[in-house]
């Protein structure tokens, strides 16, 4: 989730958002949501994906 949100580094610069403190909250929410959820959830128009605490890492079983 980080890693994509990342990938918006470009974006930010082009619109002086201050991209290391977003990404350092988002991390803080996001890790907050799984502490108290034990999961979360990324849906599109493209499906779902699912991810639990204690999940393999992606790409890894």
């Amino acid at each position: 989730m980080i890693a994509h949100t990342a990938s918006y580094r470009a974006w930010a610069d082009q619109h002086d958002v201050p991209f290391e403190a977003t990404i350092d909250r988002a991390r803080a929410i996001l890790a907050e949501h799984i502490a108290r959820h034990r999961a979360f959830e990324v849906t599109c128009l493209g499906g779902i994906l699912v991810r639990r605490r204690g999940d393999a890492p992606y790409g890894r079983a």
